[in-house]
């Protein structure tokens, strides 16, 4: 091998910067990433990780760049830095170089099902479709499925598969083990390192630096910055009331054929956190969404302080706060972080200087930066979006409180954590439980894969959702 292509990829003092006069994504960045080997890009939510993903991929428009990224390959070397989006669509996006975005719900194609858009992406160099199915234990019957169908961890799976379809020399992957299951992570990772044994190139991006340890030693990872240990983790277990506060009562729910609920059940008390897991489509958001009021079961029923939940009716909204997956979602992408925010505050008058209060508080805790404020949720990093997300939910909470004193209220939180790095994971956790000791009003139900220091705030409800039913992991003696 000639010595350009030892380091295939050569990134010499980048800075990225989107408006003038602005402090920038990041500033002279320069590192060498070997070929054949697996690179990991690790830091916290929002330093700009993606964003250098997304500059050596060529999306983002070289009038933003400052600096070089060279790509070496059959003795030659290519410049990468100053092509315009023409040059990257026709000479290297799926020939030499492909970028897997980390968001799930924006990369598939919603009007067509997946065996389609995998048709789509085969090449000669790629694996055959019956290769992947199988390492990636995706079902074929997932295939004939469109994205709305499948679960965030499905939807995952079906993207790296679309990678794999096309196995360029270089593959980027934004987060590929975010919203997996246990399992999903090891066959991912599996994988990945199966890639790097056949000669191609892999560039991890994530926050999770512990998933990725047995696959990329120290001097293979670039640190935006030193990882925070954050605060002392010491959990407080709550051991809420006897009576039950929200009962589930045989829930069964199928979308066509496909059973996802079957007579499931089970109870949350009043102030009680419970952690809910399970394999990626096994109904968990399914379940969220009957909470809710969003899906009607087809068989069942929800009690909520021993009233039932009428599908789609309105009455308990106020004391329900749900944070789903997918955070863009969530937020409307023609008002400002700020204007979103505020349309919680204005819509308590009386109390606006509290509601202040608790948002400035709650805006430290997630580590956001002022700037961000005037920004649009497109604008955002994804783990950004999760924070303001969770932001606006409390928020919400924290007005119905102020409005109604005595009501009892409940947390719905889907996967919140990915996207997030450990440390600010730690200090949500803490700044809720320092909020439940004070209120004393509301419980959480988790969906979580595999959080083991979330199950230590859990003890005495923790269960797990497999083939549609929900079984007592273990119960805490009070």
């Amino acid at each position: 091998m000639s010595s350009l292509e030892r380091n295939i990829l050569e990134i010499n003092e980048l800075s990225v910067t989107f408006q003038e006069g602005k402090t920038p994504v990041f500033r002279d960045l320069s590192v060498q990433i070997p070929s054949g080997k697996i690179f990991g890009f690790f830091g916290e939510t929002g330093c700009g990780k993606t964003t250098l993903a997304k500059c050596i991929a060529g999306f983002i428009p070289s009038k933003h760049v400052q600096g070089q990224i060279t790509l070496h390959h059959n003795n030659s070397s290519l410049v990468l830095s100053n092509k315009d989006e023409s040059y990257f669509r026709q000479n290297v996006w799926g020939k030499l170089l492909t970028y897997t975005p980390q968001d799930p719900y924006k990369t598939l194609n919603p009007y067509e099902i997946i065996l389609s858009q995998w048709e789509r992406c085969q090449t000669s160099q790629g694996k055959k479709i019956e290769e992947i199915l199988q390492e990636l234990d995706i079902s074929a019957e997932l295939l004939q499925k469109f994205p709305h169908e499948l679960s965030a961890g499905q939807k995952q799976r079906c993207i790296l598969g679309m990678t794999l379809l096309t196995a360029p020399l270089i593959m980027i992957f934004d987060e590929p083990t975010a919203s997996v299951d246990r399992r999903g992570r090891e066959i991912i990772k599996n994988c990945l390192k199966s890639l790097a044994q056949s000669g191609h190139t892999v560039i991890i991006i994530s926050h999770e630096t512990n998933d990725y340890k047995d696959l990329i030693p120290p001097k293979q990872g670039f640190y935006f910055s030193p990882p925070k240990t954050g605060q002392e983790f010491s959990p407080t277990i709550f051991f809420p009331e006897r009576k039950s506060f929200i009962e589930i009562k045989g829930l069964s729910k199928s979308f066509a054929q496909n059973k996802i609920l079957k007579e499931a059940s089970f109870s949350i008390r009043k102030g009680q956190w419970v952690y809910l897991e399970g394999v990626n489509g096994s109904g968990k958001s399914t379940l969220l969404h009957i909470m809710m009021g969003l899906l009607s079961p087809d068989k069942g029923e929800i009690l909520w302080q021993g009233e039932k939940i009428i599908p789609h009716e309105r009455k308990n909204q106020h004391w329900i706060h749900p944070v789903f997956q997918d955070p863009l979602g969530a937020l409307n992408p023609r008002m400002t972080v700020e204007a979103s925010l505020l349309e919680v505050i204005q819509s308590q008058p009386k109390q606006k200087e509290s509601l202040l209060t608790f948002q400035k508080e709650a805006w430290s805790i997630l580590e956001l930066s002022h700037d961000l404020a005037l920004r649009y949720p497109q604008e955002l990093s994804y783990g950004q979006q999760k924070r303001f997300v969770i932001l606006r939910c409390l928020l919400k909470y924290y007005s119905e409180t102020l409005l109604c004193p005595q009501a009892q209220h409940i947390f719905l939180f889907d996967e919140i954590f990915s996207g997030i790095h450990w440390a600010l994971r730690r200090s949500i956790i803490l700044f809720l439980q320092n909020l439940h000791e004070k209120q004393q009003n509301f419980a959480v139900l988790w969906i979580a894969h595999g959080y083991e220091e979330l199950k230590l705030c859990c003890q005495g409800g923790l269960y797990q959702l497999e083939q549609g039913e929900v079984q007592v992991q273990t119960v805490q003696r009070e």
